[in-house]
């Protein structure tokens, strides 16, 4: 199929739209307007960014650099911004031959007209139209906060404007930040207090819920967390507590925030990591259906109530695994819809089964992986733990719903003796073994189980279970006793779509 395929925003969705496209569709022309002036990049690694101007980091990696002159400069000594770059950065968009316009975002939509208009005015005809804007910090509207946005004082965490914005006032000596205050303990706000710390900057974060990482936690794993960013991370953590106010010195410096019923905690600076809205309103006098204070709603092909407009990424609300529909705001997720709207916008049937809220965290050098929900409805409740992890898992009908992993998976030791298995699969076990072993990380981050087991709507039968409270994890021992297809755990399967997500032809 040829013809004119417009995409608004540039985040993951719109990268795998591109090559979905053009895999189907040389010849299509392809315009992607971005406000940002980046090329496609992950915000994920913020923190590790964030951390690359910090002098004592500088300082550390050019120690590293004179005892290791012949290897890489490992990531947690800061990274500078071309890393941040996904999929290559510009060099992607030549090879695409995509007309990607940056520094100019969307004004508004025309579904009648079929153009989008820029900012500057200019206009976009188009075809096919792929609206993947994202989402967008979330100011609380309490006393103060706009103030101290507007001064400088107050700054987001989500994109790299936000944190080149951030580490300018830390270098500024002029401020010389001592103590900073962060509103939310989301994703967001670890990475944010991180890179503060980092910096030696004293480090307060505020939740308003009960619990840290509130859509990955329950209060034992919050627990967990909370002591590990107070011990490891040096920083104080509040929680079921709310930023009521922002106060100032005469001179308009800040004195701090006035904090539940705690009071004013003293602070220079303030991280807002309260939450994001979806960017719908691109959407406003148009016949595209939006959620009521929720994201673009599309159809298992990523179509929106427009049959031209699809939508993917943050901005859209989509079906999950068990058929709700609903945001589910997390980097795969983006990935695999970015992915099934490109093919349908060239003709090509696709569909998603469904997305699943797993998400991975590192806090302070502790991998913390989550999948469905720890509030999720369950009868049964599951907890294992090693040297190195320490997972519940939540059960409702014997059926994986939620489970929460803290820690790392490290495959050794293999022993299958227990297991009367032919000797080609045992050869196939130990090789997975042998690729994964030392390999780091829980869940999402090492050896997907917990995530497979999930997205499968395993039935745990009692060996299964027996395995989880003894704190066995490794992929071999899951493989060898419940036959687990190989291709959910060493590589990605040979046909259309992405480890953990599957996308099947109609």
């Amino acid at each position: 199929m040829t013809g004119r395929m417009v995409i608004i925003g540039n985040g993951p969705a719109t990268a795998e739209a591109i090559e979905a496209i053009r895999k189907f569709s040389p010849d299509a022309s392809i315009t992607v307007l971005n406000k940002e002036p980046w090329p496609a990049y992950s915000p994920c690694p913020l923190a590790l960014y964030g951390w690359n101007e910090a002098p004592d980091y500088a300082q550390a990696r050019g120690e590293w650099g004179e005892k290791h002159p012949d290897e890489r400069i490992p990531q947690m000594l800061g990274i500078p911004r071309e890393g941040l770059y996904w999929k290559g950065g510009m060099e992607f968009y030549q090879r695409h031959n995509v007309d990607l316009r940056l520094s100019m975002p969307a004004r508004s939509i025309d579904t009648e007209r079929k153009v989008v208009v820029a900012e500057n005015g200019e206009e976009f005809e188009w075809d096919k139209l792929l609206i993947a804007a994202g989402a967008t910090t979330f100011w609380v509207p309490i006393p103060g906060l706009a103030e101290a946005r507007d001064k400088g004082l107050a700054h987001a965490f989500k994109t790299i404007e936000d944190a080149d914005s951030v580490v300018d006032h830390l270098r500024d000596p002029d401020r010389a930040s001592a103590r900073a205050l962060v509103m939310g303990s989301g994703p967001i706000g670890i990475e944010a207090s991180e890179t503060l710390r980092g910096w030696g900057v004293d480090v307060t974060m505020v939740e308003l819920v009960d619990t840290v990482l509130p859509v990955m936690t329950d209060a034992d794993s919050s627990d967990i967390l909370k002591k590990h960013m107070e011990d490891h991370g040096r920083m104080r953590v509040i929680t079921s507590q709310g930023a009521k106010e922002v106060v100032f010195n005469d001179d308009g410096s800040l004195t701090g925030v006035e904090v539940g019923d705690l009071g004013l905690i003293e602070c220079d600076l303030i991280i807002n990591s309260a939450g994001q809205r979806p960017n719908t309103w691109l959407c406003d006098g148009t016949d595209i259906e939006v959620a009521e204070r929720g994201g673009i709603l599309v159809d298992q092909y990523m179509r929106t109530s427009n049959p031209d407009v699809f939508s993917a990424g943050d901005v859209a609300q989509f079906f999950d695994v068990v058929g709700v529909q609903r945001m589910i705001p997390l980097w795969p997720n983006a990935v695999v819809g970015g992915r099934i709207a490109g093919f349908n916008m060239v003709g090509k049937p696709v569909f998603n089964k469904g997305g699943i809220d797993a998400n991975a965290v590192n806090v302070f050098e502790l991998p913390i992986a989550a999948g469905g929900s720890p509030k999720a409805e369950h009868d049964e409740t599951l907890i294992g733990r090693n040297a190195d992890t320490w997972v519940k898992m939540y059960l409702k009908d014997n059926i994986v719903v939620g489970f929460t992993a803290i820690g790392t998976v490290r495959e050794q030791e293999l022993n299958l003796d227990a297991y009367n298995l032919p000797a080609e699969q045992m050869e196939e076990i130990r090789s997975a073994f042998a690729r994964s072993q030392n390999r780091e990380g829980a869940g999402l981050e090492g050896n997907g189980i917990f995530y497979t087991l999930l997205r499968r709507k395993q039935v745990l039968c009692d060996e299964m279970k027996e395995l989880i409270r003894q704190g066995d994890f490794r992929t071999g021992s899951f493989r060898a006793l419940f036959a687990i297809d190989r291709h959910d755990f060493v590589r990605l399967p040979d046909r259309v779509g992405v480890r953990g997500q599957e996308i099947c032809p109609r």
